[in-house]
């Protein structure tokens, strides 16, 4: 039966003409009838290669798609679909929304084996973009929702402090990463933090990290968060953050002894709990006096504070420093000097800080040293 069969199909073969794809398509479907899908394909692929590689049927034979005018495999199809689909998806984005993409698609290719989840807070108007790394030892959402918590209420107090007192650049089009990693030993290795950090910002990818610890997350991200606004404002404005340790450091410092009231609102200005006071009064006391005096202290640029210091004195002696002098700008004599600090703000923004500018704004820098060293010497 077979025999007979290929005897006629090989008969109607030869008698068609060699460009005829319709008659050799209608041999391939003969084929078929009889269970003869071998020589079905092979009939087949002599019609795409040799006769017309677009014959519509016998493309779908072979599984295969038109996209854009041209058959192709459905894989490479679906591909090529995909990747038109995320272009045009793209294209239709905001350049805060590009930027997203952008930095999770960049993200998932430099630390994906990490493994995280992440949360744009751009629908709340804030400029937070949030990485957390998975953990068997808390769910990822929750602590995104914890964090975007903490961000939020940094990001609104910050603007209800200064927004209205001077032109603050809006940040809400940012892209403003803040990573969290799973611990402290992750974190460590993943970002070469020294070994007493809780967190840092870094001005070169403009990034704050952490790890998942719940015990100081507010204080850190507010420090580290102020560090992070502040550079972010300075360098759209044109300038270069970071300038002055006091001013930097100490402005941080300022928002990370916060406060809560009876409504659990946050309230700036409250006195460093641990060793900060202590440490600053024992220095103001010694004899000699151990406090960098305020002529040097003012004029000390941030990078110089970390080659000319040791790091216990950067921890133990000039951080406390610089808090307690925005404190007293803020506190002396009932805020006799929070609006000039608030004018040294503004240059600094500007990236106009340093001595000359703080002597414009202060006055007398030898006299400021007195009332500090009283005002300091008096807090509880």
């Amino acid at each position: 039966m077979q025999a007979a069969i290929s005897q006629v199909y090989h008969g109607r073969l030869a008698a068609l003409p060699p460009d005829d794809a319709k008659g050799h398509w209608e041999l391939v479907l003969f084929l078929d009838r009889f269970a003869m899908q071998k020589e079905g394909n092979q009939l087949a692929d002599h019609i795409l290669k040799k006769i017309n590689k677009n014959h519509p049927e016998t493309n779908q034979r072979f599984g295969r798609v038109l996209y854009e005018g041209k058959w192709e495999d459905k894989d490479m199809a679906e591909m090529a679909m995909a990747r038109r689909d995320e272009s045009s998806h793209i294209a239709g984005m905001t350049p805060r929304q590009r930027e997203v993409y952008n930095t999770v698609e960049s993200t998932k290719k430099n630390k994906g084996a990490l493994g995280f989840e992440y949360l744009d807070m751009g629908s709340d108007d804030m400029p937070y973009l949030i990485f957390v790394q998975k953990s068997k030892q808390y769910a990822a959402e929750s602590a995104l929702s914890e964090f975007s918590e903490v961000l939020g209420h940094l990001y609104k107090l910050f603007y209800a402090q200064y927004s209205h007192k001077f032109d603050l650049t809006d940040l809400k089009e940012e892209v403003m990463v803040v990573w969290v990693y799973d611990s402290r030993e992750t974190y460590m290795r993943e970002s070469q933090a020294p070994p007493i950090a809780r967190g840092h910002y870094n001005p070169a990818d403009q990034q704050v990290q952490t790890f998942n610890e719940s015990s100081q997350r507010y204080e850190v991200i507010f420090h580290e968060g102020v560090h992070q606004l502040i550079d972010r404002i300075t360098t759209k404005k044109g300038g270069k953050s970071g300038n002055m340790f006091w001013f930097t450091e100490g402005i941080a410092t300022y928002f990370e002894t916060f406060k809560r009231d009876q409504n659990l609102d946050f309230v700036l200005g409250a006195v460093a709990s641990g060793s900060w006071l202590p440490n600053i009064k024992a220095a103001i006391r010694s004899t000699p006096p151990l406090f960098v005096p305020l002529e040097r202290f003012v004029s000390l640029v941030y990078a110089q504070a970390f080659t000319e210091f040791p790091p216990q004195l950067i921890g133990g002696l000039l951080y406390p420093e610089a808090w307690s002098l925005v404190h007293f700008f803020y506190n002396y004599d009932n805020g006799k000097y929070r609006s000039k600090f608030e004018d040294y703000f503004k240059a600094e923004c500007m990236g106009l800080g340093g001595k000359e500018k703080f002597a414009e704004i202060f006055g007398d820098v030898k006299a400021i040293q007195t009332e500090w060293i009283g005002y300091v010497s008096a807090l509880k």
